[in-house]
């Protein structure tokens, strides 16, 4: 869920790769090999078409759609991983929404063991 009024970020840095059983960002040695395709592939319509060439022209692990560029609504963005022949594909859904989206603060907790037994209570606060 993101506000239209606000940017948005995708990395796919961390997808996994199955040559080598995990991220590219886990193994620096192989970052240099590793290709990425992105591209639209549902409600593509409601993104600009200087936002959408952007995407579908990047190469980077990842990209950052500008603020105002989509119109509240869904949309399915795909990003291909490639590394020696072999591709690895994800998908994400975005739900763009026209107000502003609440952003949600927990504290640490106190004490970093936590027994299964023991209640467990989160602080927190939300500001929009």
């Amino acid at each position: 869920l993101v506000s239209a009024s606000s940017p948005i970020t995708l990395d796919a840095s961390d997808t996994y790769i199955p040559a080598v059983h995990g991220p590219a960002s886990s193994t620096p040695a192989i970052s240099g090999g590793v290709s990425y395709s992105w591209s639209c592939v549902s409600s593509c319509s409601g993104i600009d078409a200087s936002t959408l060439n952007s995407l579908s022209g990047s190469s980077s692990s990842s990209v950052t759609l500008p603020a105002g560029s989509l119109l509240p609504g869904n949309y399915t963005i795909m990003v291909n991983v490639t590394y020696q022949g072999v591709t690895s594909s994800s998908l994400v859904t975005i739900h763009v929404v026209s107000e502003a989206v609440p952003t949600v603060l927990i504290q640490p907790l106190r004490s970093q063991n936590v027994l299964s037994t023991d209640k467990l209570v989160l602080y927190g606060f939300s500001s929009v």
